[in-house]
């Protein structure tokens, strides 16, 4: 199905003052204050009709960006000249390109024509002269300005439709690069999340508000989290992160029981997903925790941050497990602790028991044998524990410990074979005894049913890291069953002698 010729357009660049329009709406979400500058009531001084415009701006926002035009208009030749075409305005480069890229009368730089410019974003009409100029009517505009290019050819114009549109939105969203941006954006969005769990923590009744439209803020910050790697990387280098985190976990575990949450369920785990990637997003998380700073469900206890973190999936995994549809949710959020686990420098033991205990429900058969993906959050899981103990040995004898209690689990996995796998219950429909064979085979052809093999279980051990390395000095080094009466640990990061997590020497 095509998308609307309305969206197309919007999008395309086509539309006059389409950077203005952008600005605008960015501006418009990321400055509103709904706590009204942290004066208890202060929010129900500004009327309900700035919040419905801020809403209105933040959908229009999350629809322009989540257009994705059709594969044959976005793909193109970068090394195609066109001669004479169309042009996208790209001046972000530039220290002033908030004035666009004024015309010329003549081919002369200085020769600049008053009050007529081509805005950031704006796709025009053109014809390359082939020295660095571009003719449009009667004026001319430079392709390049000190060394940037500010003139971008794009696909041959027409009124028989087949212009090769993008979304210039997205494009515009991606260059986001100046350091004052990037704090607008990343400041607003935290405010608009912060508020929901804030609004829960008055001393004073219904002192402060809480936005309605969080969700379109979450779907944001994943849009510019994802397409722009230079907002990531300032976020993570010079911003609270841990802020975003606390609002994220809490929106993650208000969603886990909400059947019409999904959808934030899933933005809130791509949101941790791409946030664990990053090294100082996760050294950041050995901030000590000192104070309930957010309303979340979990137990008490003395650690840091990576603890908030482990205790709160520990309950959304616990949660999503019961159903086949979250397999892919569960694999998502052991992704993002496995990422973070190499530079967690000590876990509280409240979180070291609830991610040890995780081993034994990820290895039931029930579950590893449910279809053939779901071994990858055992992988991780194991993989976790593995990284902890080979890099953060000193800071996590608890994990050891927690490793200890749970030996017999590892063994079992080491000793997994087919015959564990759960028999699987015929379905003869509507609990009907006398269902025709036809119906019954048919069924069976709709819906194949998954069968685990010996090679499969064979490559799911060998994915398993059922080992720790260690020097090549150390080629009897004990395994993880015998790390705890070690003083010191093994931790160069070459490939050596393997041991593993039951208890038996590696060989």
């Amino acid at each position: 199905e095509s998308p609307p010729q309305w969206l197309r357009r919007f999008v395309s660049g086509e539309v006059c003052h389409t950077a203005n329009i952008f600005c605008s709406l960015l501006s418009t979400v990321c400055r509103y204050d709904p706590v009204g500058r942290g004066v208890p009531y202060g929010g129900y001084f500004s009327s309900n009709s700035q919040e419905d415009f801020v809403d209105k701006a933040l959908q229009v926002l999350c629809v322009a960006l989540d257009f994705k035009p059709p594969q044959e208009d976005v793909e193109q030749d970068d090394n195609d000249a066109v001669d004479a075409g169309w042009f996208l305005v790209d001046n972000s480069q530039l220290q002033a390109n908030s004035h666009g890229v004024g015309y010329r009368a003549s081919k002369m730089l200085e020769d600049i024509v008053p009050s007529k410019s081509a805005v950031w974003g704006e796709r025009i009409p053109g014809h390359d002269e082939g020295d660095g100029w571009i003719k449009v009517g009667d004026y001319f505009l430079p392709a390049e300005i000190n060394g940037h290019r500010v003139l971008l050819p794009q696909s041959q114009g027409g009124e028989d439709g087949s212009k090769k549109i993008r979304n210039v939105y997205r494009y515009m969203l991606q260059h986001l690069s100046k350091d004052s941006e990037i704090d607008l954006v990343f400041n607003g969005l935290l405010r608009l999340l912060s508020s929901v769990h804030q609004a829960q923590q008055t001393y004073l009744p219904n002192s402060m508000r809480s936005v309605s439209f969080y969700q379109e803020a979450l779907v944001l910050l994943w849009h510019v989290l994802t397409s722009n790697p230079t907002f990531t990387k300032r976020v993570v280098e010079r911003h609270d992160t841990n802020q975003v985190l606390l609002s994220v976990l809490y929106l993650l575990q208000q969603a886990k029981s909400s059947a019409h949450l999904v959808g934030l369920l899933h933005t809130a785990s791509f949101i941790l997903l791409v946030l664990s990637g990053e090294r100082s997003f996760a050294v950041r998380l050995n901030d000590p925790y000192t104070a309930k700073k957010v309303p979340l469900d979990i137990p008490s206890f003395t650690g840091n941050y990576a603890d908030v973190m482990a205790l709160t999936l520990y309950r959304v995994i616990s949660e999503s497990l019961l159903k086949s549809a979250n397999d892919a949710l569960v694999e998502m959020l052991m992704t993002a602790l496995c990422n973070v686990s190499p530079y967690v420098k000590g876990f509280a033991l409240e979180s070291c028991l609830k991610l040890v205990s995780l081993a034994e429900r990820l290895s039931r058969p029930s579950y590893i044998f449910r279809t053939a993906f779901t071994h990858h959050s055992l992988v991780f899981l194991v993989e976790m524990l593995v990284n902890i103990v080979q890099y953060q040995y000193e800071g996590n004898v608890m994990m050891v410990y927690a490793i200890l209690r749970q030996s017999e689990v590892f063994r079992k996995i080491r000793a997994l074979d087919l015959s564990a796998v759960p028999k699987r219950k015929k379905n003869n429909g509507a609990g009907a005894d006398d269902a025709p064979e036809a119906l019954e085979e048919q069924a069976e052809k709709k819906a194949p049913v998954w069968e685990p093999t010996e090679e499969w279980l064979a490559s799911v051990k060998k994915k398993l890291p059922l080992a720790t390395r260690g020097s090549p000095r150390s080629r009897d080094k004990v395994v993880l069953g015998s790390l705890a009466k070690a003083r010191k640990p093994h931790r160069p990061p070459e490939p050596a002698a393997r041991g593993d997590l039951c208890g038996a020497r590696g060989d």
